[in-house]
């Protein structure tokens, strides 16, 4: 080939000879993990960023061009352990990417005696600058918050403090546009596994709430669209238990095969690993009829 003819990329590199649809798959793949990643752009020991293909964007300034980085931000889990970590990630993104998070995860097993600035984080509509940072300028687009607990046995806090701190959180993000709230927690052992998945114990350690306090019903009250059909599910596995509520329309929007197990859980008996039942199920769920729920599509 001639030197001074410039080259086609088109024509040397196989990848862009390759259909349009399927090179926006393989940017897709490129740039998502299924693994959360952790404190993105901190440098701390918490710091954790999985296998992502952003190798690819460096091949040339064609692939650079057309990839667009809006998986990499929509379809991917941020972890954050520190209010101060989230913030410096999300606000150093263009407007746009910001918008484009969708999946954040708040990990509190870095919290103190000055436990606070989560609370404040997600409450704040403020996010002016010299005023106090908001998740909800710092990621305008979010659909999922995860709120991680699952450190609680060795958080330097009181029980009475983390339920305190769990329950500002889960009063905090009403009004977040939020269509996911997902709790995890601990829970280990035959005792934890016959406590229903509601049970504060799996997230701060202790029964007593607060007077009168209904977990779901607060995480119930963050999730709502027109319609505002709402699910509660539950997962166990290997010590760990996550309890959400979800929109159903999130549900067939992600996961268009999903199906409802029934809730089949003799009182005498531990609860099954996994389970959900609908929103208005929920609110029997200590009437007698509530072991033999018939399965929801």
């Amino acid at each position: 080939m001639d030197p001074a003819m410039p080259m086609n990329p088109e024509t040397v590199s196989p990848f862009l000879r390759l259909p349009g649809e399927l090179r926006n798959s393989i940017y897709n793949l490129a740039l998502t993990t299924p693994f959360p990643i952790t404190d993105p752009g901190v440098s701390s020991h918490h710091t954790s960023t999985p296998p992502l293909g952003l190798a690819l964007l460096r091949t040339c300034h064609t692939i650079y061009a057309e990839a667009s980085l809006r998986p990499l931000f929509a379809l991917n889990r941020f972890h954050f352990t520190a209010v101060t970590h989230a913030h410096l990630f999300l606000s150093k993104l263009t407007p746009a990417n910001r918008a484009f998070i969708q999946d954040v995860e708040v990990d509190v097993r870095s919290v103190h005696a000055q436990y606070r600035d989560w609370p404040a984080y997600l409450e704040s509509n403020l996010g002016e600058v010299g005023k106090l940072a908001s998740l909800r300028t710092d990621a305008s687009g979010l659909k999922v918050l995860r709120l991680n607990f699952s450190a609680w046995p060795t958080i330097g806090l009181s029980r009475a403090e983390l339920g305190q701190l769990l329950r500002h959180l889960v009063v905090g993000v009403a009004g977040l546009g939020l269509e996911r709230v997902v709790l995890m927690g601990a829970s280990r052992g035959e005792t934890m596994a016959r406590r229903n998945p509601w049970s504060p114990v799996h997230f701060v350690g202790a029964e007593d709430f607060g007077a009168r306090f209904d977990l779901v019903s607060a995480m119930g009250r963050a999730v709502r669209d027109e319609r505002d059909e709402k699910v509660v599910r539950w997962t166990r596995g290997e010590g760990a238990i996550e309890l959400e509520v979800v929109l159903l329309s999130h549900i067939r929007r992600t996961n268009r095969s999903w199906a409802a197990p029934p809730v089949t859980k003799p009182m005498s008996e531990a609860w099954p690993r996994s389970g959900s039942c609908s929103w208005e199920e929920y609110q029997k769920r200590d009437s007698e009829s509530f072991s033999s729920l018939p399965s929801r599509r």
